[in-house]
């Protein structure tokens, strides 16, 4: 089943759905299984993916308002992805945006002791006007 949306996950529990055709790319490299024992979780164990890199290129096209009640006003996309480093996870979803599979979690290393953001996320705008997203832990130098 080929996607429709992709699905972006923020730390705040904000999602964004984006379509494909607005995205110019998307690599997840290094995509595993991680097993986690979780106190309450339904059987005990929570399995989740992750990915050791991530790459997303959005389109300019994809620089649109998005429905949100943070009480923050509206705010395009870019202008959210340019204003905090917390992206989280993205999700493949359908034309009727159900989800196909499982999220997938992006390395995550916090700025500080709120965890609100996260060193892993660089973010730019690319000089076509495209909005660039490379998540990757830092093996030195925040």
């Amino acid at each position: 089943m080929e996607p429709k949306y992709i699905r972006l996950g923020f730390e705040n529990v904000e999602v964004i759905d984006v379509e494909t055709n607005d995205i110019a790319e998307l690599l997840l490299d290094g995509v595993a299984e991680c097993h986690q024992i979780i106190p309450g979780c339904v059987d005990g164990l929570k399995i989740i993916k992750t990915c050791q890199r991530a790459e997303i290129l959005f389109e300019k096209s994809a620089d649109k308002p998005y429905p949100s009640d943070d009480g923050l006003g509206e705010r395009t996309l870019f202008k959210r992805l340019l204003a905090f480093r917390d992206l989280t996870d993205v999700a493949y979803l359908d034309e009727n945006k159900e989800a196909i599979g499982d999220p997938i979690y992006f390395p995550w290393d916090p700025v500080n002791e709120d965890e609100a953001e996260s060193f892993c996320q660089k973010t730019k705008i690319t000089k076509d006007g495209e909005l660039s997203i490379v998540i990757e832990k830092q093996t030195e130098g925040r």
